[in-house]
């Protein structure tokens, strides 16, 4: 047998080997997410006249078709990443949260990618409404478009509070602070460590 035909039957053997301390799957991105609202103040920007973002091609958190067609699966209440901080939120009369909500997306875009939509509506149309989208870099970035409208007064037109900002993270693994008004946003960006893949031997 020559050198080259042991080569190729050592081949299989040595490419399991190598397979078996290799990341599985493509690159993972996570975010932990926590929409509140901030106690009034009149240092803050006011309301503004409501303009209600664009989500009709954001995916639902119950659409589970479309959440796994895009690589993006919502994680348990158990496994939220910023418990602590939706305690303090909550144990604060003045603070009123509002959203919370744990997901890891899978080789996410660096741009215009899968957004998610935040919909969580209190009545007579006020409420939270948008959307929000993680886009891949070296940290990680985020992409929000959100509003909480005020419930309304008369006849009025419809105030808001409204964030509607990109940011990428400063290092890998980074908590962002969003913040229009009285409406704040909290975004936990991770990059989850891959389980290694399991390969039978023979």
């Amino acid at each position: 047998m020559t050198s080259s035909a042991h080569w190729l039957k050592a081949f299989p053997l040595a490419f399991a080997g190598l397979v078996a301390v290799l990341p599985a799957g493509a690159e993972t991105l996570r975010a932990d997410v926590i929409v509140f609202l901030r106690p009034a103040s009149a240092e803050l920007p006011a309301a503004i006249k409501s303009v209600k973002p664009d989500d009709r091609l954001a995916i639902a958190i119950d659409d589970d078709l479309g959440l796994k067609f895009s690589g993006i699966k919502i994680l348990p209440e158990s496994e939220f990443g910023l418990a602590r901080e939706w305690r303090q939120l909550k144990s604060k009369a003045d603070y009123e949260p509002l959203l919370k909500l744990a997901f890891t997306e899978e080789n996410p875009a660096a741009s215009s990618g899968p957004a998610l939509r935040l919909y969580q509506p209190v009545g007579d149309g006020s409420g939270l409404s948008g959307w929000l989208r993680l886009n891949a870099s070296k940290t990680g970035s985020v992409q929000v478009d959100i509003e909480y409208v005020l419930p309304q007064q008369g006849q009025a037109a419809a105030m808001a509070y409204q964030v509607k900002q990109k940011r990428t993270a400063s290092k890998p693994d980074a908590t962002l602070y969003l913040d229009g008004g009285r409406l704040g946003m909290l975004v936990k960006l991770s990059h989850p460590v891959a389980k290694p893949v399991a390969v039978a031997h023979p």
